[in-house]
Order: C-alpha cells, then sequence, then structure tokens
C-alpha cells in the first residue's frame, strides 16, 4: 500500500486517506510512512492509536472510513471481509477488492463484500483463482512490485554480517517477513538443524505468533537463532543473507520473495501463488521445495540454491525479471491505469482520487 502510494503520478492519482479497522495490524513505521502521503484514520476503539501517534481518531471505522473515501471516486479494500456495513457511508463510489492470496479464506472474504464492491482485482492468478467463478470473470490481475529503495544497501556484504555479529564462514538462512504460522517461519530453523555446523536461522519480522515463533526456533537449534528488530529498510539484512526461504503452504504474489529476488539472493520456496506462473514464464526461478516439506528437503534446496550453477543461471534471471517488470514502479504504474480504466470517462477531465 505504502509502495503503490509513493510512486503513483501526484498528477494523475491523489490519495484521500487511509482508514485503519480494528482488524488491521498495524506498525508504526508503517504508519508514520504512509502519513507522510495521506492522512490515516483509526477507530477510538483500537489500540493502533496507542502505538501509532499522528492518527486521526475517529468515533468509529463507519467514521473512519467515511473521512478517508467520501470525496474518492475509486475506493480500494485490500482483503477485508464483511465490508458491507463499513462502507455504507461511503456515497457510491467505484469500489475495489484486492485478493492477496490463493487461500479459500480469499475468496470467502471476496464474496462477503459481493453486495458492496463491483470491481476485484488480484495479485497473481492464484489468487484469482481463490474467487468464486462469478467474481473471477470480472476480476483483473494487477502484480506486487518490489521498492528499489526499501532493497537498497547502506553496508556491503562483510559490513552487514559484522554489524549482525558474524563473519563469512556463517552460512546465514533468513525468513524477512511476518511471523505467523502460514508463513511456516520455522522451516529455517527445521532446515538449520538438519544442517548443523555453521549455519544460523535469522529472523526480521513481526506478528502475532512473533514470541511462539522464536521459542519454538530456539528449541529446535539453541542459539543458533538470531532475531533482528523489524525495520522497513530490508537491504542490507538480504546483503548479509546466503538464501532466504519462503515455505509458505499459499501466497498470492510475495513481496518477501520478490524483494529476496532483486536483491540477488539465492531463493527457496514453494512453488505456490505467483511462483509457477512466473517460472512458466520466465524459466526457474527458486530452488522448490514441495509444501510441508521435511527438514532434509529443505536442507537439499538450500545446498542447491548455493550452488555455483544457482547462483550464476538462476539468481541473474530472477533479479532481471524483478528489474524489469515486478518494481514497485511498474506496480503504480499498472494501478493507475486501472483506475483511470474504471473511474474516468471521456468527458471528465479532472484526475480521480483514491
Amino acid at each position: 500500500m505504502v509502495s503503490l502510494a509513493r510512486h503513483t503520478e501526484p498528477a494523475r492519482i491523489s490519495w484521500t486517506g487511509t482508514a485503519l479497522l480494528r482488524r488491521s495490524a498495524a506498525n508504526p513505521l508503517i504508519c508514520a510512512e504512509m502519513q507522510r502521503l495521506m492522512p490515516v484514520f483509526a477507530s477510538r476503539d483500537t489500540s493502533t492509536l496507542e502505538i501509532c501517534p499522528g492518527l486521526v481518531p475517529c468515533a468509529s471505522q463507519q467514521e473512519a472510513v467515511y473521512l478517508a473515501g467520501h470525496t474518492a471516486d475509486v475506493v480500494i479494500t485490500w482483503g477485508a471481509s464483511g465490508l458491507t456495513e463499513v462502507l455504507s457511508p461511503i456515497p457510491r463510489r467505484h469500489l475495489v477488492f484486492v485478493a492477496h492470496s490463493s487461500r479459500p479464506s480469499t475468496g470467502n472474504a471476496a464474496w462477503s463484500n459481493a453486495t458492496a464492491c463491483e470491481h476485484y482485482v488480484a495479485v497473481s492468478e492464484a489468487a484469482r483463482a481463490a474467487l468464486i467463478p462469478e467474481l473471477r470473470c470480472k476480476t483483473v490481475v494487477l502484480p506486487n512490485g518490489a521498492d528499489r529503495d526499501r532493497c537498497s544497501t547502506v553496508l556491503t556484504r562483510m559490513e552487514a554480517r559484522v554489524a549482525m555479529g558474524f563473519d563469512d564462514q556463517a552460512v546465514l538462512i533468513g525468513h524477512i517477513g511476518r511471523l505467523a504460522q502460514d508463513k511456516n517461519p520455522l522451516a529455517i530453523a527445521h532446515a538449520v538443524r538438519k544442517l548443523r555446523g555453521r549455519h544460523w536461522a535469522i529472523y526480521c519480522g513481526e506478528g502475532r505468533d512473533a514470541r511462539n515463533t522464536i521459542q519454538r526456533a530456539m528449541e529446535l537449534v539453541g542459539d543458533r537463532v538470531r532475531v533482528l528488530p523489524y525495520r522497513r529498510q530490508v537491504g542490507d539484512i538480504l546483503a548479509a543473507l546466503d538464501v532466504f526461504v519462503l515455505a509458505t503452504p499459499a501466497e498470492g504474489f510475495s513481496l518477501a520473495l520478490a524483494e529476496a529476488w532483486l536483491a540477488g539472493v539465492p531463493t527457496v520456496a514453494t512453488r505456490v501463488g505467483a511462483v509457477p506462473e512466473l517460472e512458466e514464464r520466465f524459466g526457474e526461478l527458486v530452488a522448490a521445495v514441495p509444501v510441508d516439506p521435511s527438514p532434509r528437503m529443505l536442507a537439499r534446496a538450500i545446498q542447491y540454491a548455493m550452488s555455483a550453477e544457482f547462483r550464476q543461471e538462476v539468481v541473474p534471471r530472477a533479479q532481471s525479471m524483478v528489474t524489469t517488470y515486478f518494481t514497485a514502479a511498474a506496480m503504480a504504474e499498472r494501478w493507475t491505469e486501472y483506475i483511470h480504466s474504471i473511474a474516468c470517462r471521456p468527458s471528465v477531465n479532472s484526475e480521480p482520487s483514491i
């Protein structure tokens, strides 16, 4: 959401605001970044106001949504369910539901909003397939894009590793992103336990399962777990890693994976979400593991990802693919054209706001 807002052209898109719902996960750093782009509204009955200073307090979710969107031509809901009542105060606009995942819950959320939303976007064909046929037939696929600035580096690889407490002999296996069961973050701990020796499990992220995830990882590999504080700038962490692992059972278009590709990090991943459709188009992009892989499968995939063959052939291919087609700027251009296609009529000279 932040990357999209940052990269659209102000002359073509004017952002009127963001409304945070009670069930929205909010991070102070992300909220602060969004506030530099537009006002952010939140109801007083959410803890978000306590941890994210500067938000506009509202009496209810409905008021937050109204203040953020009542002047907009297009209102976008990012995968939330049951929004008919919440959206009711907004004058009739173009309402867009975005499907982010290939999980059945995505289809359920889309169907729960069918009476409110008239337009549907999916971040991949896999996410589109999660919708029922009646919605799928009118869904447009707009892939995600990795933010170059977020993936930029300040330190060299060696400087980044030293800052984390490692020399060049350590093998760092990383998970960057949400620490939740549906992302299977413990996969890297199981792999490190199998590989032994100088391999380390590196975690950077947060989430409701964060504490439990780290505790279980330490039970598996003891002090070969390193937990890094959440940060928006992930370039230096990616530069320090030897392999990035995403063993999730379902995805839409993983930004974490796209960021690893953009940074030139060898990747191990399940072939879910956008991965199969991208590999069909561009060739091999990941050292693949099945859903719910065994520690041995993970260990073998990591060893393959670190091989000279993989580094010389697969890594440059993946990096070139993201650089050419799947940056945040490219995503913003796709979204801009889409927004104009649904909101602008030939007789209207003004540009749409969302």
